[in-house]
């Protein structure tokens, strides 16, 4: 994907851009499908925490380079791994698991641009965001039983969540892979467009979402992640709490000034 970038640096694996506020993660390895392998595992993790250092970063989009989103691990590396359980759980298993970790504590919002085909570890990947752009002709599912390979990052549990067990256990047992648009009525993905809109309808997005209360958002993904395994009760005492908390930053006087004088609120000035 192309487009503008305020500031930019390139890595080996991921392309780095900051565009209007949204730090652009492009995964770049397009002849493997972006599939994934050590060295791109340690270049996302450092373009995530460098994004995440950054006050100037307002949000994150994940999209690949090509044709592919990210289609898993590169089974051309991964042949080199089958003899060796320890070197596969700490040069490659390991590691991917604490990226989406990474990713799934990550404060700020994530949007994945699925460009093109979603599968295996790119559906982790996926499944951290929060919100999810697709080009129409994307692909996405879940391909470890195809090669006898088994998930690492809770995406069974997490896939089940999404879009339930029925359709979760179709991708998980027979590793087929769906259109977006079939996903998307399942509750996956949250629109889907044509791809030559990709890029701009993801922008958009990420300007929307980059005018709002950065500390209001972080406090909002708290929320979303942590209450998943709370019961209504616990759920409510944690909004209760951190609602208090957030109102002492007086970022939600600002928003309520704002309105009441008829303008946009500049929550900057409060963050």
């Amino acid at each position: 994907m192309t487009g503008d970038a305020d500031g930019e640096g390139a890595i080996a694996s991921v392309e780095y851009s900051l565009r209007s506020g949204a730090a652009w993660l492009v995964l770049n390895r397009p002849r493997a499908a972006n599939g994934l392998d050590p060295m791109m595992i340690a270049e996302f993790s450092a373009a995530l925490q460098r994004a995440g250092d950054d006050d100037a970063v307002k949000n994150v989009v994940i999209t690949g380079a090509g044709n592919a989103f990210c289609a898993g691990v590169d089974l051309s590396y991964a042949s080199e791994l089958g003899k060796s359980a320890d070197r596969a759980f700490e040069e490659f298993l390991q590691p991917f698991a604490a990226l989406v970790a990474n990713l799934e504590a990550f404060n700020k919002p994530l949007i994945a641009a699925v460009n093109g085909a979603c599968v295996g570890g790119g559906l982790e990947i996926l499944l951290a965001c929060d919100v999810v752009i697709s080009a129409e002709q994307a692909v996405i599912g879940d391909g470890h039983v195809v090669y006898g390979l088994l998930p690492v990052t809770g995406l069974v549990r997490k896939l089940v969540r999404a879009i339930g067990s029925i359709r979760a256990s179709s991708l998980l047992l027979t590793g087929s892979l769906y259109p977006a648009a079939e996903l998307m009525s399942a509750g996956l993905v949250n629109r889907v467009v044509a791809a030559e809109h990709l890029e701009t309808e993801v922008q958009e997005l990420a300007n929307l979402i980059g005018r709002r209360s950065t500390t209001t958002l972080s406090h909002l993904k708290s929320m979303l992640r942590g209450e998943l395994d709370m019961t209504d009760h616990s759920a409510a005492l944690f909004e209760l709490g951190l609602a208090r908390e957030h109102f002492d930053s007086g970022i939600p006087q600002q928003g309520i000034t704002a309105f009441v004088k008829g303008r946009e609120p500049d929550f900057e000035a409060t963050q």
